[in-house]
């Protein structure tokens, strides 16, 4: 069976831990779709902080291999993180894959994101009022449309 090769990045370093268990949780899901391939990004094991994972790796890890291979790249902007935006940038400029970003509502989040559907046809922001499992369906009926084309 074919799959749709996604990669979904996020805030990890600054990011609350109820954030990141709903992000587990939320790509758990979409994992579990079984023409869904989820690239998983590097996070530091139980009791780590993120400034203990080499950062070669992570490199190597997230952007060649996660990003680079993907056909559809997910980007949850509520909380703030440069690596997301390496990862979103690489995503939409160099590999011009579809490009999926989200927030939550009442977050600061940079114009550059919100403004880059203008100017990228394969690229969309979406607001959500309290957790990105509100956008479940809608994310999953745009993969599949993705899916259908690979």
């Amino acid at each position: 069976m074919k799959k749709l090769p996604i990669y979904f990045g996020c805030a990890l370093a600054y990011a609350p831990e109820e954030y990141k268990k709903e992000i587990a949780s939320f790509k758990a899901k979409l994992a579990a779709i079984p023409w869904i391939h989820l690239f998983e990004f590097c996070v530091p094991k139980e009791g780590e902080q993120q400034s203990s994972l080499d950062p070669a790796y992570i490199y190597h890890n997230d952007i060649i291999e996660g990003v680079g291979r993907s056909f559809v790249v997910l980007g949850d902007l509520t909380y703030p993180s440069t690596g997301l935006g390496a990862e979103l940038a690489v995503a939409m400029r160099e590999h011009k894959v579809r490009t999926m970003m989200f927030a939550k509502e009442g977050v600061v989040v940079s114009k550059l994101w919100i403004g880059a559907p203008t100017h990228n046809p394969h690229t969309s922001f979406v607001w959500y009022k309290e957790s990105l499992s509100e956008l479940y369906e809608e994310i999953v009926s745009e993969l599949q449309i993705e899916y259908n084309k690979v």
